[in-house]
């Protein structure tokens, strides 16, 4: 672009050229000006992206360019723009009308008022004359170009600002004297006027003939799509400018028929609506040939034609544009209703929030204890928020008994980092005793958890059941001996259970501690025993002390029940902190966002002011689902079909969701429609949210005869057995059998909440008076009030009909909050079906390598850890890694000891990964994949190699220290700066090469050792590898992955082999995720993580389903080697899910897509007796495709395998139950000359005395010493 020689053309020529096209029928005026107002738009979009503000201000002339900007208004306003036109002198022309009544329509306004609305606006458009400006302006234009002259408000010039000369700029005098807008779009060709331009210049066009743009000398920058348009960068205009006539002689060519028939199907004004606006140009069914006025070679490029090429455009469709007006007086009233409803809500939860009476309350803090609202704020991380639930429970449900929130506080917290399930007794209120929504709460709580796997804290302090409701609360199913039952049932499954004693937990209740993973009790306040001091005088005869009876000392030094002694309620949080720290689980932030998410467009506060509480209004949905969603971007699905629901997919927080929100009554079609929607979602593994505002399903002869009841119930159906995690929120009414289809508490949303306004009933009590009259019953008074008292808000939420009424515009909070909570939780029988299939491809994969008998393992290749040809050594270290993948995401462990054997028999003669049968010709990407096992080995816990051999763990330092002495050398003798060579001997091809796998190798081994070591020496070389590749051609810095460098360029390491590999990209993924675990979150490995995860989705192209594809697939050229590449990077993929789980939402949906696509190829015929499960290596087609072998079984079972990845604990480490024997000298001999290896140290039980002997080795060693190199 700097090269660029920008051509002018003269108004002169602009004018001729027009003409021609018009002339020679190759578009309409009108169709002209589609194109032209539709590159308006677009530079209105680069200018003024919708965050920086949405409301613009269009000014439009009588003359072509008026025609211009109405287009251009229309396809803002589809963008999610408000955009308001003032156009004085409006022409009679026919299409100019037509563009008026499309933009009425849409309820575009039309100002006047210049002035005014210039004053609130954020952009302007100058539309009004370009250069069709001659002779003298005319009013009101004078006034307009002086306002605009002065504004500080940005002005975009639509091909000349409107006080300019088109030939020579700016005038000296008249109107708008100076006027320099910051912003210009030259439409067509730049006019001689930009020389004296200083602002931002973009370049928008029409479609040309070659010829016809080679007549007018138009040799532009090149453009990619159809609609695009490109700014000028500075460096152009300093070039000068060619002021030329059109050229003699030349004969126009019109565009082809194709592309006329597109754009005249694409401007059809009279039946212009927005999803035709949305879907421009979407009829083509074929590939088109285009020509672009501004690029010779445009005719050469053949494309499917789409309106939309550029990403900002295939967003911006799917914005949902606004008509609220907030100074509109049903707003006002609306809001004014729900605002009043609000604040009744918040002084009553404000009450609850108290707790019990003001005596017990100063009782409980004289004991020295925490009022239990506190002790959850000293628990839960500073600055995060907590989600309370069900806060109204037990309002108004007993009388004079007045038992706040239940009597027990539940909710979710982030503690370390960790979301818990909280649940905290509150002795304030009857003594923490139980009643009957107490259990209920309490259930609710741990169903919650369990669902979710949430790790649950208990703060006990309770006095157990509440006995006058003993028949209530004791011996059913769901009444308190469940509490312990799910105890049980969810430590079975692997979800913590830590216990907090802060009172008593007497009877029944001492189980709640004695059930716990782990458990604190506090000293001389705590007590646990079955029986209290009094019942055990009534039984025994014996006077005791509660302290002495169960106290905290007894429990924690006698008994061993506790295991932490607390000395106050303070100390007992902090060391609940400590255990959820140990757990080793997930870190999951409250709302952990996919990167580049975007706040709504709109003003979530603007739901009150909308909705209201008047419910005989219909509520406009859409207008609530934009100020939830992420962009206010909404892709629906059906909006033509079944409009009374309206269904689509979106993300909120970066989370992808599907939406199902009622528009009306539910019909047949709407049912259909909904089933529809909703077993989509459950193919795709897609969250579901429900907005509800339904009075039911569609009643009457004609819906019964259109199958109501069996497309009602088609809908009920696929909402009960869709297995993805659902959210409810009733925004309205939720009313008799539309609460079932609808995904009401019945169904098991994940999370149930309602608007202060919702009302929830089998029918409404005006619905009922008319039943009761249509029987010739009376209607009662009373039983109409208590009908309609049963069906508000607080009345349910009270029973816990939902988990909790929240203002509408906290929405999108609680459902962020909601989904990250999910994203925990396992859908029941999508594991064990990874597990099945993968069982499968794994016996055809080991079926490749050995046989299994009663008799032993029968390596194919002759001797363990050897494949037979076409297959290399590193192929089969690498196969075992795939091996110890699927043990650790399936369980299925009947492979490690043919694993175990392999990987001990390449340990070699000096313990170094270099057996005799391989030393002399492996690299040291060959030695690394090997270390890439041993590792594995360490972290999946599979069993040592015996006393007399290294660990896992050892092997993984010996191979580390070899690449730091080699990369070590490289630094002495000059060589790039560092880096290793690919080949580890000279006599070896690629001795001079250095590449991305053996120094990538190098950097993910040390952030490897790191975690596992907790040793910040293996971080710091992690660091250094990594920043000598970003160094060089290696690496960019905006996640580009190359494969490596030649030595023997000018300079040496100058350039790169820029083949772009999967292996390559999945080696520095793991590393970046796992430095990023490793130093809890620091920005330079978060960006680095996110930006290699950027780049590598060019291996998961849209045009290939979204499946994963290795860059020689396309030429059908892929070697041996390269048919593994794909299953690393899905290995670490899975792995970077458990290390760095926010980013979880962008790799999740990739590998399944590429999951499914693989298990498909697998029916191939089976090899050596392996089941016909044999895989084949393209998985964008359709079955087998003839190339199996072991690179293609391997890519399957690690991309299938590794979708448990979120459902298995992460990688094990030295301090969370790691056992692997390390040496950390061990390797340093191997290939420098024999050295002795250091003594062999059998157990190294601490990182200090690790970093202690790397730094004594490693300085002694290899070289001599650096300051740099020393542990902090």
């Amino acid at each position: 672009m700097a090269k660029m020689a920008l051509r002018t053309i003269s108004a002169k020529s602009a004018a001729a050229l027009d003409q021609e096209l018009l002339s020679s029928g190759a578009f309409s005026i009108d169709q002209l000006m589609e194109l032209a107002g539709l590159s308006v738009s677009q530079a209105v979009f680069k200018l003024q992206p919708l965050t920086k503000g949405k409301r613009i201000l269009v000014a439009c002339g009588p003359g072509n360019n008026g025609g211009d900007g109405l287009v251009a208004a229309r396809h803002l306003f589809h963008y999610g723009y408000q955009p308001t036109i003032y156009y004085p002198k409006q022409s009679k022309n026919e299409f100019y009308q037509r563009l008026r009544k499309q933009l009425e329509d849409l309820k575009v306004p039309f100002t006047e008022d210049f002035t005014g609305a210039l004053k609130q606006t954020d952009h302007v458009v100058d539309a009004i004359f370009g250069f069709s400006f001659s002779g003298e302006v005319r009013e009101p234009f004078p006034k307009v170009i002086e306002a605009l002259a002065s504004t500080s408000v940005p002005v975009l010039a639509v091909d000349a600002p409107s006080s300019w000369d088109i030939e020579d700029g700016p005038r000296d005098s008249g109107p708008g004297k100076g006027f320099m807008p910051p912003a210009l779009i030259s439409l067509t060709a730049p006019k001689p006027l930009i020389k004296k331009f200083t602002g931002r210049h973009f370049l928008g066009g029409r479609f040309l003939s070659p010829e016809m743009a080679d007549k007018y000398n138009l040799d532009m920058p090149k453009y990619e799509g159809l609609d695009q348009v490109v700014e000028v960068p500075e460096a152009a205009r300093v070039l000068g400018f060619d002021r030329l006539r059109p050229k003699p002689n030349m004969v126009p060519r019109a565009p082809s028929r194709e592309a006329l028939a597109l754009l005249k199907h694409s401007i059809r004004p009279s039946v212009v609506v927005r999803s035709q606006t949305r879907c421009l140009f979407s009829s083509a069914s074929r590939p088109t040939t285009l020509s672009h006025p501004w690029s010779k070679e445009s005719n050469q490029t053949t494309r499917n034609t789409a309106t939309f090429s550029h990403s900002h455009h295939a967003e911006a469709v799917s914005i949902i544009p606004t008509t609220v007006d907030t100074s509109n007086a049903d707003f006002k009233e609306n809001k004014r209703q729900m605002d009043e409803a609000t604040e009744n809500l918040v002084n009553l939860h404000t009450k609850i929030a108290q707790g019990g009476p003001q005596k017990a309350r100063d009782k409980h803090i004289q004991r020295g204890k925490m009022l239990v609202r506190d002790r959850i704020t000293a628990l839960i991380d500073a600055g995060t928020p907590f989600l309370e639930l069900s806060q109204m429970a037990g309002y108004d449900m007993y009388g004079e008994d007045d038992v706040p929130a239940g009597g027990i506080v539940t909710g979710i917290g982030t503690v370390n980092g960790v979301q818990c399930m909280v649940v905290a007794n509150d002795a304030t209120v009857k003594g923490g005793t139980y009643y009957p929504v107490t259990v209920k709460k309490h259930l609710r709580a741990q169903s919650i958890a369990q669902e979710n796997k949430l790790p649950c804290i208990y703060l006990v302090d309770s006095g157990g059941a509440n006995l006058p409701n003993q028949a209530d609360v004791f011996p059913d199913v769901n009444h308190f001996g469940r509490i312990f039952y799910n105890q049980a049932r969810m430590s079975s499954m692997g979800i913590p259970q830590i216990s907090v004693v802060m009172g008593p937990c007497t009877a029944g209740g001492a189980y709640v501690p004695s059930m716990s993973d782990e458990n604190i009790i506090v000293e001389n306040q705590g007590h646990i025993f079955l029986a209290g001091p009094p019942l055990v005088k009534a039984a025994t005869g014996e006077v005791v002390s509660a302290e002495d009876l169960g106290g905290g000392k007894l429990h924690s030094e006698i008994s061993g029940v506790t295991d932490y002694l607390a000395v106050d309620d303070a100390h007992a949080l902090v060391l609940a902190r400590r255990s959820v720290r140990n757990l080793n689980w997930h870190r999951n932030q409250t709302v952990t966002p996919q990167p580049g998410f975007q706040e709504p467009l709109y003003d979530p506060q603007e739901l009150s002011g909308i909705v209201g509480t008047n419910l005989r209004r219909q509520i406009a949905i859409h207008e609530v689902i934009a100020r939830i969603v992420d962009g206010s971007s909404f892709d629906e699905f059906k909006p033509l079909y079944g409009s009374t629901l309206v269904t689509g997919f979106a993300e909120i927080y970066g989370h992808k969701v599907g939406i199902v929100a009622n528009n009306g009554i539910l019909f047949s079609e709407s049912s259909l429609k909904g089933a529809h929607f909703v077993q989509l979602c459950g193919k795709r593994h897609i969250p579901l949210i429900f907005l509800q505002n339904i009075s039911g399903f569609m009643v009457g002869q004609d819906a019964e005869k259109g199958g109501i009841a069996k497309n009602g119930a088609k809908l009920v159906t696929a909402v009960s057995c869709v297995d993805v995690p659902k959210f409810t929120v009733v925004v309205g009414s939720s009313a008799g059998a539309g609460n079932y289809g609808m995904c009401g508490r019945a169904y098991s949303p994940r999370l149930l909440f309602t608007w202060p306004n919702a009302k929830t009933s089998v029918m409404g009590a005006e619905q009922l008076s008319s039943v009761m009259e249509a029987v010739g019953k009376k209607v009662d008074p009373a039983l109409k009030a208590r009908i309609e008292h049963e069906s508000e808000a607080t009345f349910g939420s009270a029973r816990l009909w939902d988990d909790g009424i929240i203002p509408p515009e906290h929405t999108r909070r609680v459902l962020g909050m909601g989904l990250q909570m999910a994203r925990g939780g396992q859908n029941k029988g999508v594991d064990q079906s990874i597990k099945d299939v993968s069982g499968q491809v794994a016996k055809q994969l080991v079926a490749q390598y050995a046989t299994i008998d009663d008799k032993g393992i029968h390596v194919l290749g002759g001797y363990p850890g050897i494949l037979y040809p076409p297959y290399y050594w590193w192929q089969a270290g690498a196969m075992f890694g795939t091996l110890l993948d699927y043990w650790h995401y399936t369980g299925d462990d009947q492979y490690n000891e043919m694993v175990r054997e392999g990987l001990m028999h390449q340990f070699g003669e000096h313990n170094d990964l270099m057996p005799s049968n391989q030393s002399k010709n492996e690299g040291n990407d060959d030695q690394v994949f090997w270390a890439f096992s041993m590792i594995a080995a360490a972290e999946y816990k599979l069993k040592d190699p015996p006393g007399d051999k290294p660990g896992w763990l050892a092997m993984t330092q010996s191979v580390f220290n070899q690449f730091v002495e080699r990369y070590q050398k490289e630094v002495n003798d000059g060589n790039c700066g560092g880096g290793m060579r690919w080949q580890i001997y000279p006599w070896l091809n690629g001795w001079t090469y250095k590449n991305t796998a053996s120094n990538g190798g190098l950097f993910h081994l040390g952030a490897r050792l790191a975690m596992y070591t907790k040793n910040d020496t293996y971080a710091k070389w992690a660091e250094k590898t990594f920043d000598w590749l970003s160094a060089s051609p290696l690496v960019k810095d905006d996640g580009t992955v190359y494969d490596g460098t030649s030595m023997t360029t000018n300079p040496p390491c100058k350039d790169a082999d820029k083949t772009p590999w999967t292996y390559n990209y999945g080696i520095m993924i793991a590393g970046a995720a796992y430095m990023y675990n490793y130093t809890n979150g620091q920005e330079k490995w978060k960006t680095a993580l996110s930006n290699f995860l950027n780049k590598s989705s060019i291996f998961f192209p849209e045009d290939k389903g979204g499946v994963m594809v290795e860059v020689c697939e396309a030429n059908k050229v892929c070697d041996a080697d390269q048919e593994s590449f794909k299953a690393y990077l899905a290995r670490w993929l899975g792995i970077t899910m458990q290390m760095a789980p926010e980013f979880a939402p962008v790799i999740l949906p990739r590998l399944q897509k590429s999951a499914v696509a693989a298990a498909q190829t697998c029916e191939g015929p089976s090899q050596h007796n392996g089941g016909p499960h044999q895989c084949g290596m393209k998985w964008w087609n359709t079955g087998f495709d003839g190339i199996g072998g072991v690179g293609p079984q391997m890519t399957a079972l690690n991309v299938i395998s590794v979708l448990n990845a979120q459902r298995v604990p992460p990688p094990y480490s030295h301090d969370n139950g790691g056992t692997s024997q390390g040496n950390p000298g061990l390797g340093t001999g191997g290939d420098s000359g024999g050295k002795s290896l250091p003594k062999f140290e059998s157990e190294i039980t601490t990182a200090d005395k690790a970093g202690a002997a790397i730094l004594t080795i490693l300085v002694a060693v290899m070289f001599g010493g650096g300051s740099w190199w020393m542990l902090s």
